[in-house]
């Protein structure tokens, strides 16, 4: 039966191989589409957002109770009778102090307070005895870009030291918001920090750890959490991208993280919490502890439980939107977070790179079974799929708080049979679809339509474009040995991955020269010099690396291995279609382009990958990793030029197995070199060269420096090296 369905699919694919990729093309667009248009377009990712929302609201009527957490709200009866938000520090230290009798396991204010009480200050002297008279009482921190500051080093507050991973992508900074001092000295600290998605404005994670200069310090809730399970700071262990292991008596409990340190919140509905009015709170505390009366039957108690404080009212500050309300108090967050890592109850965010490959064989495969079925039979068998996976998302949420992308993959499915019945339109134009296609393959589909959309006279025009060349080693050698049909498959594997780095950068390929390629960036597509030059750059480097794989490939397949030379140059050329009335072909023409040909050779000689010349290097800046090869004249030029190596570019993880000290090393001994000053150069090639002895350079600088030193140049020598070949 699964060989008869594979054959049934090999067939339909060999009769309809347009109709079949063109969907799959046009569907995986759409699938691929939030990765490309979701930073300039945020209303359109919001959508998937939207039918999370809807999740959490289908959801929350069946939400359980969390009875050990107690929300303590800043609520309109509070403020009635206690007067206008701030209240008074001493009636938080009353509240401490009055707590502490009932034997909570923690005490966390969602509240920071950074300012001394200048009008009374008795309050904040009030306020550190209430919270000295409790161990477990927590204050908040507020991470501020706008400052710099660390840590004040007082108060039972520690920093977390077992980090691993990159902290730098923690949120936080070189300083924040802390108590004051009085405050620090006698409670712990945790950041308050729960910023908005910035496409919704709804707070979708939580984090956990957050930086303060080169320090880690914990959240609110993380610190919560390591008071109620008597953690200590050197205790925990965080991974960043995986998660923090806290020791408590029960086991470890593992809490996820992003690579920033943050945890996916899975809301729960407000009315599954325990919610007291702050000076209700407060009113029974006094009666139940100083008057003797019994506690309310109405309120829990507080032994063991974990109490929050933060503001509930509406019009206070301390209020946004979450997936299940419009507006609802902030400290929510806080609190859900704790109930998600005290019961477990994580929310898994499946990414939509691990869903991609499974509609693709349900789309691909509904496709091929329907055929040439009618527009009505494609449309009801996509909306039964497409409900069966919505129903499927939600109750997978429901049941196993697992989060599934849904807009996007629907979006997608929906688009893949949008796109068969648009095949079907279009197979009536297979025939100039065709011919648009053999033009295609000589450029990129991008630079295609630019020259459509904006042709170039037959008479040229003058253009600034960065030009390369590249030619590969050994390949004539292997010409002699190798069989055509192995030799021209090696060279097609070749080709094709020099082409899509030429092509993915904006490059146009003008032609191959035998192993040769020739490439230029600017003569079609509208960038500035420094983007060609950049660009060009890129592609260089790119197309080192391609080698480098497929000639670790072919070494493992016995094939034989090949050695690679580019030269880039920059310059005004003329831009235009060459040739007779029968055939014509778009290139470019100038004597940049005879120097970038020259350069390639240097690459060759001098044994490195890419060889540039001075334009492209005052062009390119500080992005990449550069030095000097030499003064060279090179053949058919009267006139030297300065030629540089790019050995990688900074900051993507891809550049030069040279540090910047052994490269600033090499530069002082070329420059003393080009001074004369022969054996502090040779000192310098020494050192380079003990550090990197396959350095082709330095050693031969090392043998020029010794003869020099034997024999001195004459006094007009200027230390250029003329090339005897191409």
């Amino acid at each position: 039966m699964i060989r008869k369905y594979i054959s049934k699919l090999i067939e339909y694919a060999r009769k309809h191989p347009y109709r079949v990729c063109g969907p799959l093309v046009f569907g995986g667009l759409i699938f691929a589409a939030p990765r490309f248009i979701a930073p300039v377009w945020k209303d359109v990712e919001r959508l998937e957002n939207i039918t999370i929302d809807w999740r959490f609201q289908a959801r929350a009527p069946f939400d359980e109770k969390a009875d050990d957490l107690i929300l303590v709200g800043i609520d309109e009866d509070s403020l009635a009778k206690l007067g206008s938000w701030p209240f008074p520090r001493s009636d938080h230290g009353d509240l401490v102090k009055l707590l502490a009798l009932s034997n909570p396991s923690v005490v966390a204010f969602d509240v920071f307070f950074p300012e001394a009480d200048v009008k009374d200050p008795t309050n904040d002297s009030n306020f550190s005895e209430g919270l000295a008279s409790f161990p477990k009482v927590i204050t908040g921190a507020q991470s501020d870009s706008t400052m710099t500051n660390q840590f004040p080093g007082i108060g039972p507050t520690k920093p977390i030291p077992n980090v691993r991973g990159d902290i730098r992508r923690l949120q936080g900074g070189e300083g924040a918001l802390w108590p004051i001092s009085l405050i620090v000295t006698n409670s712990y600290i945790g950041f308050v920090n729960c910023d908005p998605d910035s496409k919704d404005g709804i707070r979708r994670t939580m984090p956990m750890l957050v930086r303060n200069q080169k320090q880690v310090f914990p959240s609110l809730t993380l610190q919560t959490l390591l008071l109620h399970w008597d953690v200590k700071p050197e205790q925990v262990e965080a991974e960043l991208g995986k998660e923090i292991r806290l020791p408590t008596a029960q086991g470890i409990v593992r809490i996820p993280i992003t690579p920033s340190g943050k945890l996916y919140i899975n809301y729960r509905a407000k009315e599954r919490y325990r919610l007291m009015g702050y000076f209700d709170l407060l009113e029974n505390l006094i009666d139940h502890h100083i008057k003797d009366k019994p506690w309310p039957q109405g309120f829990p108690s507080l032994k063991g439980k974990i109490v929050m404080i933060g503001q509930t009212q509406v019009g206070l500050s301390d209020l946004g939107p979450t997936p299940i309300e419009g507006q609802s108090p902030l400290v929510l967050a806080h609190l859900n977070v704790l109930n998600n890592i005290l019961r477990g109850d994580y929310l898994t965010v499946v990414p939509l790179e691990r869903i991609l490959p499974f509609w693709f064989v349900v789309a691909w495969g509904s496709l091929i079974l329907m055929g040439q079925s009618p527009a009505r039979t494609h449309i009801a068998v996509a909306a039964l799929i497409i409900g069966c996976y919505v129903v499927a998302a939600f109750l997978l949420f429901a049941w196993k708080s697992i989060q599934l992308p849904l807009f996007w993959p629907v979006a997608g499915f929906f688009g893949l049979h949008a796109g068969e019945n648009v095949m079907m339109l279009m197979d009536e134009r297979k025939a100039k679809a065709e011919i648009k296609q053999i033009f295609g393959s000589f450029v990129s589909q991008g630079i295609m339509e630019t020259i459509l959309k904006n042709p170039i006279g037959l008479e040229g025009e003058t253009k600034a474009v960065t030009v390369l060349f590249s030619d590969l080693s050994g390949f004539t050698s292997m010409c002699e040995s190798y069989d055509p049909k192995g030799l021209v498959k090696h060279l097609n594997e070749y080709f094709e991955k020099m082409v899509h780095e030429i092509t993915v950068t904006g490059g146009t390929l003008h032609k191959f020269i035998g192993d040769s390629v020739m490439a230029a960036w600017g003569d079609i597509l509208p960038h500035s010099p420094e983007e060609n030059a950049t660009n060009a750059v890129r592609a260089s480097l790119g197309m080192g690396r391609e080698l480098a794989i497929l000639n670790t490939r072919w070494k493992l397949e016995k094939r034989p291995t090949l050695g690679m030379g580019i030269g880039l140059n920059h310059g005004m050329v003329i831009a235009g279609y060459i040739g007779a009335e029968q055939r014509r072909e778009f290139t470019v023409m100038g004597d940049p382009v005879n120097l970038a040909a020259r350069l390639e050779g240097v690459a060759k000689q001098f044994k490195v990958g890419l060889a540039v010349s001075q334009s492209v290097r005052d062009l390119i800046g500080d992005t990449f990793v550069v030095r000097t090869l030499g003064l060279i004249q090179v053949k058919g030029k009267k006139q030297a030029v300065r030629v540089f190596e790019v050995m990688g570019e900074h900051g993507t993880g891809v550049s030069t197995v040279y540090p910047l000290k052994w490269i600033a090393l090499y530069e002082k001994g070329f420059e003393a070199y080009l001074a004369r000053k022969f054996k502090d150069a040779e000192e310098c090639f020494k050192e380079t060269l003990r550090e990197a002895p396959e350095d082709f350079c330095s050693q031969a600088y090392i043998e020029e420096c010794e003869e020099y030193i034997k024999d001195p140049p004459p006094e007009d020598w200027n230390g250029v090296y003329v090339m005897k070949g191409k």
